[in-house]
C-alpha cells in the first residue's frame, strides 16, 4: 500500500473521532449549563469560568 492510500484510509476515524469530539464538548457544555451555580465549585470552576465554557461552540478546544 503507497503512503497516500494510507493516508486515505486514516482520513474516515479521524472525521469520526473529530465528531465524537464535538458531541461530547456540546453535551458536556449543555450540562454544565444546566448545573445549579452551588455545584460549581465541585468541578473547579468558578461561576465566570463556567458561564465562559458553556458559550463556547463545539468546534471550540
Amino acid at each position: 500500500m503507497t503512503a497516500r492510500a494510507l493516508t486515505r484510509d486514516r482520513r474516515p476515524r479521524r472525521g469520526l473521532a473529530l465528531l465524537r469530539l464535538w458531541h461530547r464538548r456540546r453535551v458536556t457544555r449543555r450540562h454544565l449549563r444546566a448545573l445549579p451555580p452551588e455545584r460549581f465549585a465541585d468541578v473547579g470552576l468558578t461561576a465566570k469560568q463556567a458561564r465562559a465554557e458553556a458559550r463556547r461552540w463545539f468546534w471550540q478546544g
